[in-house]
């Protein structure tokens, strides 16, 4: 039945192209991971991610508020259940809804330290690679005190590997940011054929590239 585990066929990593898949750095992360992977946001299937092992893919991105937390409990029941947690990466993420980021500074902190301690338990795992502050939109949320605090101290921890941001708006303005600040490990932004003819944007990403952020 959907959702089980049992009766899913093997494939062969790289089998459908007959070669490897082709792989690359995550800038200064130093991770080497395919170039396509699996966005897990709307599946809702544990036999997706078994089948995206075994097709090569070994990211794979999550976050708190994806299903209100059950898709990652998804995740870490099934990489938990195929053994392989120390063969993947895993990325989340933190949400701060708009209309709370207003709150006091203590108060983001405690967010975003709860939050992931929150996912950790769900995913089942001591860290993650990769924990990002999500859907940030403009370079004062990116350069929050109290967000960059408790994301170095997760890091310190050892909580999770490397920080990063999601950014879908305001994208070139958070690109360039980090790429000066050099604060952030990676980030994951909106890129598609429609942005081909965007001139900053695409310099922006050359600059965060450029400075090692994982993109």
């Amino acid at each position: 039945g959907a959702g089980r585990l049992s009766g899913v066929p093997k494939i062969k990593p790289g089998s459908q192209n007959g070669g490897a898949l082709i792989t690359r750095v995550l800038g200064k992360t130093g991770l080497r991971v395919p170039i396509v992977n699996f966005g897990v946001m709307n599946a809702d299937n544990p036999a997706l991610v078994q089948r995206a092992y075994e097709l090569g893919m070994r990211l794979y991105d999550t976050a708190a508020n994806y299903q209100r937390g059950r898709n990652e409990e998804m995740v870490g029941r099934v990489l938990k259940e195929m053994g392989v947690r120390d063969q993947v990466f895993i990325a989340t993420k933190v949400c701060l809804p708009h209309a709370q980021r207003g709150i006091p500074e203590s108060e983001v902190r405690a967010y975003y330290l709860k939050s992931a301690e929150d996912s950790l338990r769900r995913l089942q795992t001591d860290h993650v690679d990769i924990l990002h502050s999500h859907n940030v939109d403009n370079a004062a949320y990116l350069n929050h005190p109290a967000i960059l605090e408790a994301l170095e101290l997760l890091k310190k921890q050892g909580k999770t590997r490397f920080i990063g941001f999601t950014t879908h708006k305001g994208m070139t303005e958070c690109l360039n940011d980090a790429a000066k600040s050099g604060i952030y490990d990676a980030s994951l932004t909106t890129f598609n054929y429609s942005y081909h003819d965007d001139a900053d944007l695409n310099q922006a990403l050359e600059k965060a590239a450029g400075a090692g952020i994982g993109l």
